[in-house]
């Protein structure tokens, strides 16, 4: 049984016989044998998973659930030494199952993937916001809180989706990772930040010895902070490539917010599918379907070639197709990488296993005739720890293979 093991769903094909007097978001304590108290659930009336608990054992009182969200934010404390962008609450993986809330600044985010979570969500962040200003290393305390509901929509769109709790609604916030100053959109993909992947970040600005001088593709760059840490790391230039409009303005507005000797942009111009700014260029493309479109137009060969795709498995029947593009991604970008090069590979599709993905990374490395050695695993930052009965929650993979030569 699943509550036996800790995992925390129960799905609607174990749990249906008990739904008939249940509604969505009602708190439901779990039995085992001799009615031994097992846990404390919250019900989904619609979706795969019934039940999401968020507490194992006997005796529940509020008082623990308090303790455990003091508990999380104290660990991450440490992280505000460098950056006051992180996850305070990481919902499955830390025992507050389908709610995410990430602080950006003095901006809460409060994201959360059910209806029936609805409430628990607001319950969370109150306290929450209650308990950071009364840390004494958050310097910056909170001062506005955005709720973000189930609807995937809203993460697309400024005018639905979300709902202000507290504050004013924000345009943008700034942020800061180890005194690089970023504009992000709140309202953006993952609130506006990927941050399960500062891990690469801090392996960038930690390693320039791989990076200085270098020529650098990004693919799937996103707002674009990783290929301003390229930048800072003293790569010689960066390529990046995204196809959402949305992220390449953000990182284009940050780009000329750093450092570019006074460049500026022209308001009245129209979007470009190719943006030159300093050692930083930007092509707009559909990379899955125009990869080698854009890269033979580049006419480069990189030192450095970083693929971050979004996830590809929606669902367990997706693992055969996303392997397939995986390794044609590798393939294609491979030929475009100078000899003893360094390909960094990224993943965040959680029904991929880690070892899993290494294998597909190394069939590919040598199908496209280069020697593969093993490589760097990245470990997740504080912000996003990954629990043992939970697999599902170990999603995001950085793997570094250095000194690709050929075969």
């Amino acid at each position: 049984m699943l509550v036996l093991s800790g995992h925390p769903w129960i799905f609607r094909n174990k749990f249906s016989r008990y739904e008939k007097n249940l509604k969505d978001g009602d708190w439901v304590q779990l039995l085992g044998v001799g009615n031994k108290e097992l846990g404390v659930g919250i019900y989904a009336k619609t979706g795969l998973i019934a039940v999401r608990i968020f507490y194992f054992g006997e005796n529940f009182i509020l008082e623990i659930l308090r303790q455990k969200i003091t508990k999380r934010i104290e660990k991450r404390l440490p992280l505000l030494s460098f950056t006051n962008s992180l996850r305070w609450i990481h919902g499955e993986n830390d025992n507050l199952p389908g709610v995410t809330i990430d602080g950006h600044g003095n901006c809460l985010v409060v994201m959360f993937y059910s209806t029936s979570l609805a409430s628990f969500a607001k319950y969370i962040s109150r306290f929450v916001y209650s308990n950071l200003l009364m840390q004494e290393m958050v310097k910056e305390k909170p001062k506005t809180m955005i709720l973000v509901s189930p609807n995937r929509k809203g993460f697309e769109s400024k005018d639905s989706g979300y709902r202000i709790l507290r504050g004013q609604k924000p345009d943008r916030i700034e942020i800061e990772y180890r005194n690089i100053p970023y504009f992000i959109d709140p309202f953006g993909q993952k609130s506006g930040m990927y941050n399960d992947i500062r891990n690469l970040r801090n392996y960038i600005l930690e390693n320039r010895i791989f990076f200085f001088n270098k020529k650098v593709l990004n693919l799937f760059s996103s707002n674009g902070l990783l290929s301003i840490c390229l930048e800072k790391a003293g790569a010689d230039l960066v390529l990046s490539i995204e196809d959402s409009r949305k992220a390449i303005s953000i990182h284009e507005e940050n780009l000329l917010s750093f450092n570019h000797d006074g460049e500026t942009k022209d308001t009245d111009s129209k979007p470009t599918n190719e943006i030159k700014i300093g050692k930083q260029w930007i092509f707009k493309t559909d990379i899955f379907k125009q990869l080698k479109t854009v890269l033979d137009r580049a006419k480069l060969k990189f030192d450095v070639i970083i693929i971050d795709p979004p996830s590809l498995t929606a669902s367990d029947k997706d693992k055969v197709t996303a392997r397939q593009i995986y390794k044609r991604l590798i393939i294609e970008s491979i030929g475009y990488l100078q000899e003893k090069g360094t390909l960094i590979l990224c993943s965040c599709s959680n029904r991929i296993h880690p070892n899993d993905f290494e294998k597909i990374c190394k069939e590919a490395i040598t199908e496209a005739s280069r020697k593969v050695k093993n490589p760097i695993r990245l470990q997740n930052e504080i912000d996003h720890p990954i629990l043992a009965t939970f697999p599902e929650g170990n999603y995001f993979k950085a793997h570094i293979y250095h000194d690709l030569s050929s075969l």
